[in-house]
């Protein structure tokens, strides 16, 4: 007789609502990785030195619901001069120099926490990295050291962009939670739908205007053929004609193409308001901002309607130009 003998193999197999937890701390111990969870607010936010010290309020009433071995925070100041200043505890922040004359260009908050969760091998590391940008200083650095309207596109994205790097996603979930209370509790302005909307496109306009024109010249001088030119007429003065309504046709295309530059940089140039104020500086930009704001808006108005009047004129100018035919 032969006798089947059933031989069983060790295993292992993770079971129970813990189970995800503790597969995420095996990974880390295993691999030493963690993982990255972001988000991006994009609303224009006004920020203040209150701000700050509640968003480190919320981290600290966070921290209660685990069992945190160690925590520590950096507070990085980067100003429009380039000058940077590091804190490294919300008590050293409160003491900050508020009468600096640079802008804030951007903070970059930094919480770092050591936690020991349930039924896990060994604590984990969690950091929080919470970048805050002022879109009125960028906007002013852009200004004084380069005067270029795509630069200028470059500055639109958002104000407040949070990083968690992470081990258990279910406690990367709840930091996130507590972020989105406190940027709820920020003062802001919902983004301008119309100037957002010219602003995606404004990069089109030199070459939509200038196309136009010499659409509108090309129309105005076959218009004029049947005036102008006589069927029983010289070469001479086809000739003539024919030189005209070149040069007017590329003359028009070439003002079309300066009309929309000068629309297209008025347009670029109006930035809306989200700022940092903590300074001296913060608050002279805000005040410059506007009234660049105010200046820009002038200037893409006339130059439409320096378009407006070109666009209307053209058949008039062309009649102008090709009088002296006679």
């Amino acid at each position: 007789m032969t006798e089947q003998q059933k031989s069983e193999q060790p295993g292992f197999m993770i079971q129970g609502t813990e189970s995800f937890k503790i597969a995420q701390a095996l990974y880390n111990t295993v691999t030493g990785k963690t993982e990255r969870l972001s988000k991006r607010f994009s609303e224009n936010y006004k920020i203040g030195m209150n701000d700050i010290f509640q968003l480190h309020s919320k981290f600290e009433q966070m921290c209660a619901q685990w069992d945190v071995i160690e925590k520590n925070e950096n507070i990085t100041i980067h100003h429009v001069n380039d000058n940077k200043e590091t804190f490294s505890s919300i008590e050293r922040f409160k003491v900050y120099d508020k009468s600096q004359t640079s802008p804030v260009e951007s903070i970059v908050y930094e919480f770092n926490l050591l936690i020991q969760l349930k039924n896990t091998p060994k604590p984990q590391p969690y950091t929080i990295t919470v970048r805050l940008g002022s879109k009125v200083a960028m906007h002013q650095k852009v200004k004084e050291e380069m005067s270029n309207r795509i630069l200028f596109r470059l500055f639109r994205g958002g104000a407040i962009n949070v990083d968690i790097e992470y081990i258990d996603y279910v406690v990367a979930r709840n930091m996130i939670s507590t972020l989105d209370s406190w940027v709820s509790s920020v003062e802001s302005t919902s983004r301008n739908k119309y100037l957002k909307f010219f602003q995606e496109f404004s990069h089109k306009l030199e070459d939509t205007f200038s196309v136009l024109f010499l659409m509108l010249a090309l129309f105005a001088s076959v218009s004029s053929v049947s005036i102008f030119i006589d069927p029983n007429g010289t070469d001479q003065v086809l000739a003539k004609f024919l030189l005209l309504s070149f040069g007017f046709i590329v003359a028009f295309f070439f003002v079309g193409k300066v009309l929309g530059g000068l629309v297209e940089n008025g347009i670029d140039r109006i930035s809306e308001i989200s700022y940092i104020k903590i300074n001296v500086g913060d608050e002279r930009a805000i005040v410059g901002a506007s009234s660049d704001n105010k200046k820009s808006f002038i200037k893409a108005l006339i130059s439409l309607a320096l378009v407006s009047i070109h666009a209307i004129g053209c058949s008039y100018i062309a009649t102008i130009i090709y009088s002296f035919l006679d």
